[in-house]
């Protein structure tokens, strides 16, 4: 059953589709990522779905952060973890293994059914993160993230960035976990330029 913010955003997508300029956007981006235009791993950073095909809904929301992520909305760092993420139902090989992340990240994980997200990253001391595609540094002050692993939809990891402007992502077949952390005004209103630290 698809969640409140799953529901919402398909309306978002359905009206965005009555704009030709937004239907041509929606498409192109779905067709790009059909023909793996797009480097997987940030594919899969954003969204990584569990035996469903792709959707309108999945590319707007691709199309969204990915545009973001060029202009230098989004900031990113990378977090080595050496390891890929075991399924679920394994989620303790996955603490144990989120424990050793490199100073200054700590992880927590969230069990039981029903949580908003896998667990927590965290910087006990401010970082270096990158705009994308640039030798730009910028320093972020110590803070946290929700971290989803594995697989997880598009419409999450936007609900993310709404409403706490980062995710960590630790998706299947990778041995980092890549988080993104909005600094910069956008439509969406809200963002952690204040973590902005001078360099």
């Amino acid at each position: 059953m698809p969640t409140h913010h799953e529901t919402a955003l398909e309306h978002v997508v359905a009206e965005r589709l009555k704009d030709p300029v937004w239907r041509n956007i929606i498409v192109d981006t779905c067709l790009n990522l059909r023909n793996n235009k797009y480097p997987q791993d940030w594919v899969d950073a954003i969204f990584q779905n569990m035996n469903t095909g792709l959707s309108l809904t999945d590319a707007y929301v691709f199309a969204q952060i990915w545009t973001m992520l060029q202009n230098g909305d989004i900031v990113t760092a990378e977090i080595i973890v050496d390891s890929f993420p075991e399924r679920e139902a394994n989620m303790q090989k996955n603490e144990e293994t989120l424990n050793d992340l490199p100073s200054p990240f700590i992880s927590q994980i969230c069990s039981g059914a029903g949580e908003p997200e896998d667990g927590i990253i965290e910087w006990t001391h401010h970082i270096l993160m990158r705009q994308h595609n640039t030798d730009r540094a910028i320093k972020i002050d110590k803070w946290s993230s929700p971290l989803e692993i594995g697989f997880t939809n598009a419409s999450r990891t936007l609900l993310h960035l709404v409403s706490e402007c980062t995710i960590a992502r630790w998706s299947y077949e990778s041995s980092s976990i890549k988080l993104l952390t909005l600094v910069n005004s956008t439509p969406f209103g809200k963002s952690l330029g204040r973590l902005v630290l001078d360099i």
